[in-house]
């Protein structure tokens, strides 16, 4: 049967919403991003509060003699331009797991239109090696025929009987990389569930 969806950017599209090597490089990206806002918060200034209550012991009770709450305002200083440098290393990280993201994006769209395609081809090879089996069955048995009555040969048979092996052997690895292609093509779009790979190993058994 053709593939579900009938269409290959559909396809491109579950790929782009569940590969998993595109979801791990998505996750980098985004953290990357943060490590650029992280080194930036380097310049800001930071707030802290303090409270502090000074107990003291009179006849055997505890006095609180003082309290005091101080807010203190860091503002960082230009230390030798280690927080620029910081910025620019995480920008120039973000920028290389972007080109990776990228990368591994047209990666993964290449392999979904190349399997796509190969389950479709494969699809056109069976149907036709099909009628190669039905032809070599026909043949055979017309084959088996003319020897009853002595106008073929025990070697024609022969012959005819391995030329239907063969069709059937052909079908059959063919049959094989379609299952395969199936597999590549479920693996590339992220949706390769336990289910599809219990239904191709009856598939292969049967």
């Amino acid at each position: 049967s053709r593939p579900s969806p009938e269409v290959v950017t559909e396809w491109v599209s579950i790929a782009q919403e569940n590969n998993l090597a595109l979801k791990a490089q998505r996750i980098a990206l985004d953290v990357s991003a943060l490590d650029i806002d992280l080194a930036k918060s380097g310049h800001l200034p930071t707030l802290d509060a303090s409270a502090n209550l000074g107990v003291s012991k009179v006849s055997g009770f505890d006095r609180a003699d003082s309290s005091s709450i101080g807010i203190n305002l860091s503002v960082p200083i230009y230390a030798g331009g280690g927080i620029e440098a910081g910025v620019r290393v995480a920008q120039a990280n973000y920028v290389e797991v972007s080109q990776a993201f990228e990368q591994t994006h047209r990666s993964v769209v290449r392999q979904v239109r190349s399997s796509f395609n190969d389950v479709n081809s494969q699809m056109s090879v069976i149907r036709a090696l099909e009628q190669a089996v039905i032809s070599a069955q026909s043949a055979l048995q017309a084959t088996e025929a003319g020897f009853e009555v002595g106008t073929r040969t025990i070697v024609d048979v022969l012959l005819s009987t391995r030329n239907l092996y063969d069709a059937q052997r052909n079908l059959s690895g063919a049959r094989y990389d379609y299952i395969l292609a199936q597999l590549q093509l479920k693996q590339a779009a992220g949706n390769l569930t336990e289910q599809d790979l219990l239904a191709i190993n009856s598939a292969l058994i049967n």
